[in-house]
């Protein structure tokens, strides 16, 4: 029998010991990580961080994908009577008043212990041509509170929605910015989700669109479109007008 060298047997383990680290590749060829907009089509939702110049804590910003078109979903965006059933963390909405397109809003919300809860005017400005809303506070228990929704076509997705929705929020108080930046998180998430959720709802309940039959039109494009819909008697036998008589010799 052959004895097995110790120089061998050493690469053997060696090697062995490399696929086990994953350190190299398998026979199979891996596949590469998905991309944000596969990712986005799957119904994640895309969280980045941004430093912001005035402010300790960063700017947190969330993608998703909606199945609507911009402008069913900017119509559940500017419901604001709505949020309360939309967003989890506000107990109350209340409409103030507006001027200049801009529409300003009374929130309460409910904090985690021992943290106050918050209530804070938001001045809101929607604009319906570009598909953006942006707030800010005016008064209210925080030292900072202001960020932007933007609507967009999904790319090469007809009828999809791609929104893009940015906070910065500091509370101000004793809370370490860990903390605070990881319940902003936390905010723009649910708050994307829960836009989805009612999208989603209006969509189920919105009255079908009513299509009516073209079959007069089609037959008889010469003829005037009657008001209701044509019986199968005025459709095999059209009221022609009677032939005029024939001249006298």
């Amino acid at each position: 029998m052959m004895r097995s060298s110790p120089k061998l047997l050493a690469a053997l383990l060696l090697v062995s010991g490399l696929f086990s680290l994953g350190l190299l590749p398998a026979s199979e060829t891996p596949k590469p990580p998905p991309s944000d907009q596969e990712k986005l089509l799957r119904g994640e939702v895309l969280v980045t961080y941004k430093m912001v110049e005035d402010s300790k804590i960063s700017m947190v910003q969330g993608q998703i994908m909606y199945e609507a078109t911009p402008e069913q979903v900017w119509a559940v965006l500017v419901d604001y009577p709505a949020y309360p059933r939309m967003f989890p963390d506000m107990n109350s909405i209340t409409v103030m008043d507006g001027s200049g397109g801009a529409v300003r809003i009374r929130v309460k919300t409910q904090n985690y212990w021992p943290y106050p809860d918050l209530n804070y005017i938001l001045r809101m400005q929607p604009s319906a041509a570009s598909l953006s809303i942006d707030w800010k506070m005016e008064e209210g228990n925080l030292k900072t509170l202001y960020g932007a929704c933007k609507l967009f076509p999904f790319p090469g997705q007809k009828g999809r929605t791609l929104a893009v929705y940015s906070l910065v929020q500091d509370p101000g108080w004793l809370v370490p910015r860990f903390s605070s930046e990881m319940g902003n998180r936390s905010l723009v998430i649910e708050r994307l989700l829960g836009l989805r959720q009612e999208v989603r709802n209006r969509k189920k309940t919105a009255p079908a669109p009513e299509i009516r039959p073209q079959w007069r039109k089609a037959l008889f494009w010469w003829e005037r479109q009657p008001e209701s819909d044509p019986t199968l008697e005025e459709l095999f036998n059209p009221p022609f007008a009677a032939p005029p008589p024939p001249a006298k010799p």
